[in-house]
């Protein structure tokens, strides 16, 4: 009987502990490691395949500011319309062309009208 109330126990231990901080570990890692480590792997190859010198020119890092600098305004714009959202959430709005922006716009426009 006791064999059968510790297997009992260590279940429900497994899937209300041990599981969701599984998935939460997977999650963290899959969301917000994995790209920088994707970032600092291609930074890696560029110096090794193409040499240092080339990471340490200005214009190299002229693309990376313009990103970094698309995804600011893109962060400010959502900011303006009362979303509070990280950056890699307005890197995602970018890649998709301004549409989830142009969805929140239009979902503000019409909770105004509504109001009216």
């Amino acid at each position: 009987m006791e064999g059968f109330l510790l297997m009992v126990l260590f279940a429900f231990l497994f899937y209300m502990v041990v599981l969701p901080l599984l998935g939460f570990l997977v999650g963290f890692i899959c969301y917000y490691v994995l790209p920088y480590a994707f970032g600092g792997v291609v930074a890696i190859a560029v110096a090794v395949l193409v040499g240092i010198k080339l990471l340490l020119t200005w214009w190299f890092w002229v693309p990376a500011l313009a990103w970094a600098s698309a995804v600011y305004y893109m962060k400010k714009k959502f900011s303006d319309l009362g979303e509070e959202v990280e950056h890699h959430h307005a890197a995602n709005a970018l890649l998709l062309g301004g549409l989830p922006y142009k969805r929140c716009k239009n979902q503000a426009f019409e909770a105004v009208a509504a109001d009216s």
